[in-house]
């Protein structure tokens, strides 16, 4: 059986230019799983108020960890392909698609059926379920599977947050780090609370029962989910409780997940933490968010409020620890 894998990831600007900038951003935006409201008044909002405000600023981001090779997501999620393809061997063929910019999800499953494949493996790159994550990517090869009629078998691999090869690879990728540090923050992106009750179909979101010990909300819950990467990695490293904590980053208003990751910090610094380190779990690869939220804006809040030490510890990428856990999640669907 002629088996390929899809690996995809979220996306990026395919040049360091406003054009490009803003043409990401216009894509990624009007998805209706990222903001959720009626039609007319996302494209009002996206088109003229976030994106002519937003795309500046954004662009400043990149430069600040643009590469000579281009965007570190797109470098990052590339060595993790074909690295990822020496591991599998001949048992499958290895594709990276974005979900917003190139290479397009329509781009890789029209090679993917021009080339005749009977089965494909789709693998979006986030750990932890969330609708504007992992459905969005779905639903966009959904869609483009049916336009080019392409009738294989497909295996969907949608969230493994808890898979005990993930934990390993996570555990061993901070192994090094983590005995050196007065405390080590867990930092997963944010998302509105509204989005993640809508999410929930065990009605019990933000409830007493909800998200940590009650299985029912694990399966639908992002917040869930990310509570317990947090918690198996912690006990893996036997972390105490006082030496480890988890927040939410790159929030955009108040009624988003909390604590919010930039108040942690300074809060961590302020109250006599010297020696900090972080590490963003819901990412696979690092990015504008890891590189230039955290590793850049975060470490000068720590440093500027009383810590003396800052390390990021870098995403899985395409680590031993990443590939091997990879190989071990995709191999029971070969």
């Amino acid at each position: 059986m002629k088996v390929a894998v899809v690996i995809v990831n979220l996306g990026t600007p395919s040049e360091l230019t406003l054009k490009s900038v803003k043409s990401f951003l216009l894509q990624f935006l009007l998805d209706p799983l990222v903001i959720d409201i009626p039609y007319l008044f996302r494209q009002i909002l996206v088109r003229f108020f976030i994106v002519p405000f937003r795309s500046k600023k954004s662009l400043a981001a990149y430069k600040k960890v643009w590469t000579d090779e281009g965007s570190p997501l797109f470098i990052e999620s590339k060595k993790l392909r074909d690295k990822l393809q020496v591991s599998l061997g001949d048992k499958a063929h290895v594709f990276l698609a974005m979900r917003y910019g190139s290479p397009s999800v329509k781009s890789v499953l029209t090679e993917i059926n021009y080339q005749l494949f009977d089965k494909i493996i789709l693998m979006p790159l986030y750990p932890q379920y969330s609708w504007s994550t992992v459905r969005s990517a779905l639903r966009e090869y959904s869609k483009v599977k049916r336009q080019l009629s392409i009738k294989g078998k497909t295996k969907v691999i949608d969230a493994y947050y808890d898979k005990p090869k993930y934990i390993r690879a996570l555990t061993d990728s901070m192994d090094d780090y983590v005995s050196d540090y007065d405390h080590v923050l867990f930092s997963f992106h944010s998302l509105p609370i509204s989005q993640i009750i809508k999410q929930d179909q065990s009605s019990q979101c933000f409830t007493e029962r909800c998200c940590e010990g009650s299985e029912g909300c694990q399966r639908h819950c992002y917040r869930a989910q990310c509570i317990a990467t947090f918690q198996l990695v912690a006990e893996q490293l036997s972390l105490l409780p006082e030496n480890c904590s988890l927040s939410f980053q790159s929030r955009v208003g108040k009624k988003w997940l909390s604590p919010f990751t930039d108040e942690t910090i300074i809060s961590l610094a302020q109250s006599g933490v010297k020696k900090l380190a972080v590490v963003c779990p819901g990412f696979a690869t690092d990015c504008l968010e890891t590189l230039e939220e955290i590793d850049i804006e975060c470490k000068n809040l720590f440093l500027t409020h009383g810590g003396e030490e800052f390390k990021f510890i870098p995403c899985l990428n395409d680590s031993d620890f990443a590939i091997e856990a990879y190989k071990k999640i995709i191999e029971p669907s070969l």
